[in-house]
């Protein structure tokens, strides 16, 4: 997500969450798609445990396992991600490329998912209020 970066600063931090800043009504429509992109590059490279542009087993693996780990046993994580292997490998080579992961999403929308409010803002951007 942050490259080999062990810390991060606070304007990189700042930049990462820009990711998720809600749009205002007068967004075009090619700006939210570009924002849908980023999502979803954002949301595969945080799956792509070791960064070589693809999703394997393993990768899948550490992330289920980092979430679920508290709450679910080895079995009921393996078997989470044998059924996302499943549904998202499209080229039966093993790994989840970027277009598989882009597909398997498809019926999320993106463009209004994984946004932050900020409740001063109402949903605003900055730019809305000059």
């Amino acid at each position: 997500m942050f490259g080999d970066k062990m810390t991060i600063s606070f304007v990189d931090f700042a930049l990462f969450l820009s990711t998720f800043q809600a749009h205002s009504l007068k967004t075009s429509r090619e700006l939210k798609n570009a924002i849908k992109d980023k999502k979803l590059q954002l949301l595969f490279n945080m799956y792509d445990h070791n960064k070589d542009g693809r999703i394997t087993k393993y990768d899948l693996v550490i992330v289920v396992h980092k979430l679920f780990s508290n709450l679910l046993n080895h079995v009921q994580i393996m078997r989470i991600v044998d059924t996302m292997m499943k549904e998202m490998e499209q080229s039966e080579s093993n790994h989840i490329l970027f277009e598989d992961f882009c597909k398997a999403l498809e019926v999320f929308d993106m463009t209004e998912m994984m946004v932050t409010w900020i409740p001063e803002f109402h949903g605003r951007t900055t730019d809305d209020l000059h």
